[in-house]
């Protein structure tokens, strides 16, 4: 990458930083779960969200509103928008790159996470020197690291700002929406009764959406991200019939039940595998 690039990649950069499987992933283990220490959505008690998970956020909702405009207008509305709904969006942003890219290295999906986990509301505080400097390093480190790892055009997809064509990310994101807006057990059913690809971008969508908010350890996070590309409509073409043979894809989908159990508490499993 010339001189002149580099140094535009940075800009952008800092202006960004500123400016098997039915309805659930796993399902066979519900049963196994209500023999143990069941959850306390299964028992029939009031099912508690653990803290590390958000639910609510307004995450996708406000990238699909900025994303869905037009250039100039895209950045009057993204600047309108609070701190931690600029760093939500920009979350979002990067988290996506996983759902497009299945062939990327352990050191290239290690900065993505680390990205995502550094950018905060304070990233986006101007009005502070120390924070508005501190941002600024952050911004210089990742476009070092960017650069040495990724292409040149990569890097510039993946780490510049809010441009660019949005188009497919934000219908991506707005079905789930629609389906997040149901009550759960029509979602449920909604998820249960769709196509294998239907299934496939309804969880890819829900890895997104945790990737960008949730506060999970980097274990769990990599697990997520490791999950992403097996996610495929093949993994989600199964016979209802248990006694028929399960395709490869969904049998390797299947294997990552018992890390899941390993990494994440029961809750967590059922409400990022599960709901």
């Amino acid at each position: 990458m010339n001189k002149k690039n580099t140094l535009a990649l940075l800009t952008l950069l800092v202006v960004g930083l500123f400016s098997t499987f039915t309805t659930n992933i796993f399902a066979q283990k519900t049963d196994s779960m209500k023999n143990e220490q069941p959850l306390k959505q299964c028992s029939g008690e009031k099912f508690v969200m653990p803290q590390s998970l958000v639910v609510g956020n307004e995450a996708f909702a406000n990238f699909i509103k900025v994303m869905s405009l037009p250039g100039g207008e895209r950045q009057k509305t993204f600047s309108d928008i609070s701190n931690e709904e600029k760093a939500n969006v920009y979350r979002v942003k990067l988290a996506l790159e996983f759902t497009k890219r299945p062939n990327l290295s352990k050191e290239q999906k290690s900065l993505i996470l680390d990205t995502i986990s550094a950018i905060s509301a304070d990233t986006y505080n101007k009005e502070n020197p120390e924070l508005a400097a501190k941002a600024q390093k952050q911004a210089e480190d990742i476009q070092q690291k960017a650069v040495s790892i990724f292409p040149s055009d990569e890097a510039f997809k993946i780490f510049v700002g809010i441009n660019g064509d949005k188009t497919a990310d934000v219908a991506f994101l707005r079905k789930y929406e629609e389906k997040l807006a149901l009550r759960m057990n029509i979602r449920r059913k909604m998820v249960r009764e769709a196509s294998p690809a239907e299934k496939s971008d309804f969880w890819k969508a829900q890895m997104v959406y945790h990737l960008a908010t949730a506060k999970l350890s980097k274990a769990q996070f990599e697990f997520i991200v490791e999950m992403i590309p097996f996610l495929t409509v093949n993994a989600f073409d199964f016979p209802m019939n248990t006694e028929q043979p399960k395709n490869e894809e969904t049998g390797i989908l299947d294997s990552f039940e018992p890390k899941a159990f390993d990494l994440f508490s029961k809750e967590e499993v059922f409400a990022i595998f599960m709901s």
